[in-house]
């Protein structure tokens, strides 16, 4: 064994992901504010969670995506690309009608 991480209280949900970087992304189903899960990301080297945030209820959440170094969520009509290594919002696309998923494609695209 390398490492282990803690990832806090509750199960895991939707799939988990890894980036072209080298980044774990997974939610757990508790920890975020307003029942909200909790999106982590944690580098494969050492096993550090490197940053979380709250993101999403579990029924209207699809999941983490990776799109090369991009790790890619959609919740409640808006699709949002995070920065795999600091979690800062690179892009972000909203006001979609019904339910929104995200899937990667080619060339780092989502």
């Amino acid at each position: 064994m390398r490492w282990t991480a803690d990832l806090g209280r509750g199960d895991l949900y939707n799939q988990m992901e890894i980036t072209a970087s080298g980044v774990l992304a997974l939610i757990s189903e508790q920890g975020g504010s307003d029942g909200e899960g909790r999106l982590l990301a944690v580098g494969l080297r050492a096993g550090r969670l490197l940053w979380s945030r709250s993101y999403g209820r579990e029924d209207e959440t699809d999941g983490p995506d990776a799109a090369g170094p991009v790790i890619v969520m959609a919740s409640g009509g808006t699709v949002t690309g995070f920065d795999a290594s600091t979690g800062a919002v690179l892009w972000s696309r909203g006001r979609m009608p019904g339910d929104v998923g995200s899937v990667a494609g080619p060339g780092g695209s989502a």
